[in-house]
């Protein structure tokens, strides 16, 4: 069997001559015997360094070269098996993701719930987990969630006021599908989530659902597995978190009306003054 006739190798896969020349007699020997052609890279295949991703050819060749007749049945089911594992989850995340546009093309739009837990007992050593500064005080967040139904269905909402009541809503029930997950995830059942006091009107944020990788718009709520204190309970009364109300005080609005109102006044003294009889 000529090389002519097999596919072109991709240029990303930065093989080298001696790779090349390797991978193309697996091609032929497949071809050959009317077997099924195998895969360089294994369906689900991630790499880290490119020194990395070097070695895991070279070991992905050698296997391919000298697996006998059982390993490469045993092979071929395997990968064939998460291969369908594979393009299910991606059409399940295909279907999502028309899912997100259909509710965002609504009137009013509707996005799906990001959930962040700003996790009081965790590390910096700790896995799955992302930091920020506030300037006062560091957050870690353990993991991050969408929220979902019992039958991994998004929620949506229509408002930031509304996401926050939907999430309260579903922290009401222990057994809820965001707890049981972050339990599950935890290792634990000792930490109960609430809604946090650092929430604040804040605008929509933007993701992606890896593999489709095309950005939408999601509502971000922060969680917290911190006990209420009477600071946070203050702060969720003051700021009147999930109750609809504004976030933060404008104080530019009432400079404004304070200007206005200084002016209003000394315009009525000069009318005052104007109208006396001489």
């Amino acid at each position: 069997m000529s090389s002519s006739s097999l596919p072109p190798i991709p240029e990303s896969w930065n093989l080298s001559e001696q790779q090349k020349t390797r991978w193309i007699a697996i091609e032929e020997k497949a071809l050959a015997n009317h077997e099924q052609m195998p895969e360089l890279f294994p369906p689900g295949y991630t790499y880290g360094s490119s020194y990395e991703r070097n070695n895991d050819i070279n070991s992905r060749l050698y296997q391919l070269e000298n697996e006998t007749v059982e390993n490469k049945k045993s092979r071929i089911k395997e990968e064939n098996e998460r291969g369908n594992q594979i393009q299910q989850k991606n059409n399940q995340v295909q279907n999502q993701m028309n899912e997100i546009k259909s509710n965002a093309s609504k009137t009013p739009r509707e996005y799906p719930i990001y959930i962040s837990i700003n996790d009081e007992y965790i590390n910096s050593n700790q896995k799955n987990m992302e930091s920020y500064d506030s300037g006062a005080k560091k957050y870690y967040f353990y993991k991050k969630y969408y929220l979902k139904d019992n039958n991994d269905n998004f929620i949506f909402a229509n408002s930031l006021q509304n996401a926050v009541a939907q999430v309260k809503n579903q922290l009401a029930n222990p057994n809820s599908q965001l707890q049981q997950s972050y339990n599950k995830d935890r290792g634990t059942s000792i930490y109960k989530l609430r809604i946090s006091s650092n929430n604040t009107n804040s605008k929509l944020i933007e993701n992606k659902l890896y593999p489709v990788n095309q950005p939408f718009s999601c509502w971000q709520v922060l969680l917290t597995n911190a006990k209420p204190s009477t600071l946070s309970n203050y702060r969720m009364s003051y700021r009147k978190i999930g109750k609809g109300g504004k976030t933060k005080n404008r104080k530019g609005n009432g400079k404004m009306k304070s200007i206005k109102r200084k002016s209003n006044r000394k315009m009525k003294s000069i009318k005052r003054k104007t109208n006396r009889r001489k």
